[in-house]
């Protein structure tokens, strides 16, 4: 779960040393600054957990067609109509299939291209 900027900016703040040179209370141009950091740690935050989720095939979104194509889906052409769930589920299956160990079916898998 992302951060929020004031999480951020209130962080900020508390980490300064104690002492009149660095006072707790309101501060205009330090609160800017902290402010403006805070906004980017923030958004940086939030994109770390959109890559997280996106590197799972199984939470993806925007990148759904690409892991799609990585796995050669859609194997046939009743496969294009289908939901976002549907879709996942059949990469996943296609994710976790497990192959034959038939001499046969190695034999197919050797001569597949890559």
């Amino acid at each position: 779960m992302s951060r929020t900027t004031e999480d951020y900016k209130a962080a900020l703040v508390n980490s300064l040393p104690s002492g009149p040179a660095f006072p707790k209370t309101a501060a205009p141009n330090r609160d800017a600054v902290f402010a403006a950091i805070a906004e980017e740690l923030s958004e940086e935050d939030r994109l770390t957990d959109k890559l997280l989720q996106e590197a799972n095939p199984e939470t993806t979104n925007d990148l759904l067609d690409e892991w799609e194509y990585d796995y050669g889906l859609p194997e046939c052409e009743h496969q294009q109509g289908l939901t976002r769930q549907e879709r996942v589920a059949l990469l996943n299956e296609k994710i976790t299939r497990v192959g034959s160990l038939n001499p046969q079916a190695v034999k197919k898998l050797g001569e597949t291209p890559v």
